[in-house]
C-alpha cells in the first residue's frame, strides 16, 4: 500500500463509523473507483478482511455508506467552483448517451485553465434525461447545470456535434440567457466537434471505396460459408480487405483456431505473441487497427492459413452440408482467403490512407494541452491528407493497370474533400471568431498565421482589429457578455472555389458590432488596459520554439507582463475543439452500469459518475507524482505500470451507435442563409491572393 502513496496505519487509525474520518473517505473512494456494489461494505468477507487488518474496526452499514457517498458527491461539485474562480470563463462539451439499462444521460464536461495554468477537464454533471431529446429540452438541462454550478455568467463556448437538436439547443440557450440579461451568442460561441467531422469525412471515403465493415461480418460471432463464397475471385482492393476481415473473424470466433494461430508464434516470447483485431461498422478507426495489426503479423497469418488448409482439407465436412451456405466454414473454404503479395500491398495502401486520419484523431484525443490554436493547421492538414490520397495513386506503380480502382479512389477523395469543405465553410464570419483569437494568442503564431500566400493581405489587418475589439470587452464588462460579431466579414465564393477573400471592410470595422453587443462599442478616445496589453503583445516578435514548447507555461511566465491579456488567454485557450472527453465519460459509464448493476437508479448513477471523475483526476495527479519519484530510482514496478492503462482506449473514442447516429441536418435558419449564397463547391481550402 505504501508504494502507491497510501499510509495503511493512518488509514486504519480511525473508526470507519465516523463520517468525517479519512478512513471512511478512502473506503468510499475505493468502492466508487473500483465499481463495487454498495453492498460490498455489508459482505462478511469484507468484514473479515477489515478485522484482519484491525480487529477493533467498527463497520458502517450500506445506508451510512450511501449518506457519506452523497456528501462526497456534493463536495466534488463544490471543489470545481473553488478551482474555477469567479473571473475565469468556462467552456463545455456535451453529448447524450443511452445506457444498456434503457436510461439516457446528458454528459456535460467543463474546460477551464486554473490559477496554476493547468488545463482542467471536469465532469460538471451526468444528468438523467427523460422524454424526447429535443434541443429545447436539452437547453433546459444545460441551463439547470449552469445554474447548479453557478457558472451561467461564465459560459464562453459549447462544443458539440452537428446533430440538428444541438443547433436548437444553442439558440434556445441563447434566448434563455438573454432573459436574465446575459449576452451569449450561439452563432459565435458554438464550436463544431472536429473529431466528429473527421469521422463523417472518413466514413464517406470508406463507404465509397466499398471498404466498410458490413453489419454481418462486423458484428456476428460466427463466420459462415456464404460469407466467404460472396468474396469475388478477382484481385481488387475491396476483395483484399474482405479477405483479411474474414480471416480475422475466423480466428477470433473459434477457440481452437485461435490456439493454433498463437501456436504459430510459439518461437516468440509470450508477451510478444499477438492476435488479430476485428473491425466494426460504426468505428472507422477499428478498420485501421485491424489492418495495422494484420500487416504486423502478416507472415504468421500466411503460415496459419497454410497449416489450416493442410491440416484437414475438407475431408471431415458432412456431404449433406456441401451446398449449405449457412454451414460453418470448413478448412477448404480458407483456400479462398489466401492473400497474394499484390493483395497485401492493397492492404498497405488502405492502411497508409487511414493512418493519416488516425494520427489526427489521436492528436485530438490528448487532453493535457490546449488545441484550439491549431485549428487552421488541422483543417489544412486534413485537406493535405485528401490531396495525398490522389497523389499516392500516381506514384503507385503496382496499381496503374487497375484504372477502375484508381478512379474510385480519386472519387472517394473528392467526396471526402467535399464533406470537409462543407464544415470548413462554416468557420467563416463570426463562426470562426474564437478560432482566430486563439490563433493570435499563440505566441508562436500571432498574426504571422495570416501572412503566407494562402491568405489575402487584408485579413491580417481585419483579424488584428477584431482581436483588439474583443479585448475592449474585457475592459468594459470584466470579461462578461458576448463576443462582437457583425464586424466579422464573411468569405465570399468565387466561381466553384472557396477563398478567404474579404468583402470591402465597413467604414469602421472595429466599431461595427451586432445589435446585441451595441453597448460594447470601441471608443477612439480611450484605450483600455487590456487592449494596451494586446497591442504591446502584437508588437513583439513571435516566439521561436521547438516541439517542447508549452503555451500554458509561456503565458504563466509572462502573466506579470500581461496580467489582463493572460486572463483572455486562459478563457479562449481552454475551449475544446472535440468531444473526446465526453466520449471517455460514456466509456467509463459502461463499466459503472455493468450487467449486474442495471437496477441502479438514474440519480445514483449521476452521483457516481461525478464523484468518479473527481477521484480519477486526483488519482492521475498522484500517479504523476509517483512516476516522478520512481523515475529517480529506476523502472516502475509492474503493478504501477498496470495503473496507467487508460479506462477509454482510442479505439472507442469516436464510437457512434448506429441507432443513435447523429444527423447532418441543419436548422431552418441556416438552410435559408445558405440559399442566399452562391454554390459552395470547393476543391481545396486554399485562400489565394488576386493576381
Amino acid at each position: 500500500m505504501a508504494q502507491y502513496g497510501y499510509d495503511l496505519e493512518k488509514l486504519l487509525s480511525f473508526e470507519l463509523a465516523t463520517p468525517t474520518c479519512s478512513a471512511t473517505t478512502e473506503l468510499v473512494r475505493v468502492v466508487i473507483d473500483s465499481n463495487w456494489s454498495f453492498r460490498t461494505v455489508e459482505r462478511p468477507s469484507f468484514h473479515r478482511f477489515l478485522r484482519f487488518l484491525r480487529p477493533d474496526t467498527v463497520i458502517i452499514s450500506r445506508c451510512k455508506f450511501k449518506t457519506i457517498f452523497k456528501s462526497q458527491h456534493e463536495e466534488a461539485k463544490r471543489s470545481i467552483l473553488r478551482d474555477l474562480g469567479k473571473s475565469t470563463k468556462i467552456s463545455i462539451a456535451l453529448d447524450a448517451w443511452s445506457a444498456a439499462n434503457h436510461l439516457c444521460f446528458l454528459a456535460v464536461k467543463g474546460y477551464y485553465i486554473n490559477k496554476d495554468w493547468k488545463l482542467q477537464e471536469k465532469l460538471l454533471d451526468f444528468l438523467p434525461m427523460r422524454g424526447r431529446h429535443t434541443g429545447t429540452s436539452m437547453a433546459d438541462e444545460v441551463l439547470h447545470i449552469l445554474l447548479d454550478t453557478k457558472t451561467k455568467t461564465q459560459l464562453l463556448a459549447i462544443t458539440c456535434d452537428n446533430a440538428s437538436n444541438n443547433s436548437v439547443l444553442a439558440r434556445t440557450l441563447q434566448s434563455k440567457l438573454q432573459e436574465v440579461d446575459i449576452q451569449w451568442s450561439a452563432r459565435e460561441n458554438t464550436i463544431p466537434c472536429l473529431a466528429h467531422i473527421i469521422n463523417l469525412v472518413v466514413q464517406d471515403i470508406i463507404q465509397h471505396l466499398r471498404l466498410a465493415a458490413t453489419t454481418e461480418l462486423g458484428a456476428r460471432d460466427t463466420l459462415q460459408r456464404r460469407h466467404i463464397q460472396d468474396i469475388e475471385t478477382h484481385i481488387s482492393v475491396p476483395n483484399s480487405l474482405r479477405k483479411i476481415r474474414a480471416i480475422c473473424i475466423a480466428i477470433d470466433v473459434s477457440p481452437q483456431r485461435f490456439e493454433r494461430f498463437i501456436a504459430v508464434q510459439q518461437h516468440l516470447p509470450p508477451k510478444e505473441r499477438l492476435s488479430v483485431i476485428r473491425d466494426v461498422k460504426t468505428r472507422w478507426n477499428s478498420t485501421y487497427d485491424m489492418l495495422e495489426r494484420a500487416l504486423k503479423i502478416q507472415k504468421y497469418i500466411d503460415e496459419w492459413l497454410k497449416q489450416e488448409i493442410l491440416l484437414r482439407p475438407g475431408s471431415h465436412l458432412d456431404s449433406s452440408l456441401d451446398n449449405n451456405q449457412m454451414a460453418e466454414i470448413d478448412f477448404r473454404d480458407l483456400k479462398r482467403l489466401r492473400l497474394s503479395s499484390t493483395e497485401w500491398h492493397h492492404l498497405e495502401l488502405v492502411t497508409e490512407m487511414l493512418k493519416r486520419f488516425k494520427t489526427a484523431t489521436s492528436f485530438l484525443s490528448q487532453n493535457e494541452k490546449p488545441q484550439i490554436q491549431y485549428i487552421w493547421l488541422m483543417y489544412n492538414r486534413l485537406f493535405d491528407f485528401l490531396d495525398k490520397m490522389s497523389e499516392d495513386l500516381d506514384e503507385d506503380e503496382e496499381n496503374q493497370d487497375d484504372r477502375e480502382w484508381l478512379d474510385v479512389v480519386r472519387a472517394a477523395a473528392d467526396r471526402g474533400r467535399l464533406k470537409l469543405s462543407k464544415y470548413y465553410s462554416k468557420t467563416d464570419a463570426e463562426r470562426g471568431f474564437l478560432f482566430n483569437c486563439a490563433t493570435i494568442l499563440d505566441p508562436t503564431q500571432k498574426l504571422t498565421a495570416y501572412e503566407d500566400d494562402s491568405w489575402e493581405p487584408q485579413y491580417k489587418h481585419l483579424y488584428r482589429g477584431q482581436f483588439l475589439a474583443y479585448l475592449d470587452r474585457y475592459d468594459n464588462t470584466d470579461g462578461r457578455g458576448s463576443t462582437p460579431g457583425s464586424s466579422i466579414v464573411k468569405r465570399r465564393s468565387l466561381g466553384n472555389e472557396w477563398f478567404r477573400k474579404p468583402a470591402p471592410p465597413p467604414t469602421s470595422a472595429l466599431n461595427s458590432f451586432s445589435s446585441q453587443n451595441s453597448s460594447l462599442v470601441e471608443s477612439d478616445k480611450t484605450t483600455g488596459p487590456t487592449r494596451q496589453e494586446g497591442e504591446s503583445y502584437l508588437s513583439t516578435a513571435c516566439v521561436m520554439t521547438d516541439d517542447s514548447f508549452d503555451i500554458l507555461e509561456w503565458w504563466k511566465t509572462n502573466e506579470p507582463t500581461y496580467p489582463r491579456l493572460s486572463q483572455v488567454a486562459k478563457d479562449i485557450l481552454a475551449i475544446p475543439i472535440a468531444q473526446v472527453g465526453v466520449e471517455r465519460v460514456f466509456n467509463v459509464a459502461k463499466d459503472v452500469i455493468g450487467s449486474r448493476r442495471h437496477r441502479l437508479s438514474a440519480r445514483t448513477i449521476q452521483q457516481i459518475m461525478v464523484l468518479k471523475d473527481t477521484i480519477s483526476q486526483e488519482e492521475e495527479q498522484g500517479l504523476d507524482y509517483l512516476v516522478a519519484q520512481l523515475g529517480e530510482d529506476g523502472e516502475p514496478i509492474d503493478e504501477v505500470n498496470d495503473l496507467f492503462e487508460l479506462p477509454a482506449s482510442l479505439e472507442h473514442t469516436f464510437d457512434i451507435d448506429e441507432e443513435n447516429q447523429t444527423t447532418e441536418e441543419e436548422s431552418e435558419e441556416e438552410v435559408q442563409e445558405e440559399r442566399q449564397l452562391p454554390p459552395r463547391k470547393r476543391q481545396r481550402p486554399q485562400r489565394y491572393r488576386d493576381n
